[in-house]
């Protein structure tokens, strides 16, 4: 399994922990209608969400692997550059994490993955920063974009953390991000 995809599946455990049952606003508890029965959900391909070709544009270099599948509530799409092992553009999309989960949704994988979890305004209704990954919320949707290049989270071949990181990749996945929530159904 690859380190990302390892990764992915400890944030969709902190995600269904998160999740709840009925009646405790946990996913779609917003959208209940008069019987109290979470209405049916949209399938969201992440892989047109982010194509392969503007992963490539992204990476700068062939898209030497593609891996699609469900990740816990999510619909993942990972695409792995064939310049480096560290470079990829990973989407995930779901129509779930509705009323408050979305918030603890991300508290939770900020913690799984040890790192602050910073508001960010100007995407979505609402989206979060966790050294890396953006989190946005839209609506019922919730996505998670990670673009790991060179060119945006390295420098001097050391590997930028923090604000360092923030400054250089967060404007980016902002970018990307906005298209993806455009393509949302």
């Amino acid at each position: 399994m690859k380190p990302l995809a390892l990764l992915l599946t400890m944030l969709s455990v902190a995600l269904l922990a998160c999740g709840g049952g009925d009646g405790d606003g946990g996913p779609g508890a917003q959208d209940r209608g008069p019987s109290g029965q979470a209405p049916q959900t949209t399938t969201v391909d992440a892989c047109a969400l982010v194509t392969r070709a503007e992963a490539e544009a992204l990476l700068g270099s062939a898209v030497a692997d593609t891996q699609k599948g469900p990740v816990g509530p999510f619909q993942s799409c990972g695409y792995y550059s064939s310049a480096g092992v560290f470079d990829f553009v990973q989407v995930q999309a779901c129509r779930c994490l509705g009323g408050n989960q979305f918030d603890a949704s991300a508290r939770a994988g900020g913690e799984a993955l040890g790192v602050t979890v910073k508001p960010v305004a100007g995407v979505g209704d609402k989206a979060y920063w966790l050294n890396g990954i953006l989190w946005v919320q839209k609506g019922p949707y919730a996505v998670n974009l990670w673009i790991s290049t060179a060119a945006l989270t390295r420098e001097g071949g050391q590997a930028l953390q923090g604000e360092a990181l923030e400054r250089k990749a967060l404007p980016k996945h902002i970018e990307v991000a906005q298209r993806v929530l455009a393509r949302l159904p």
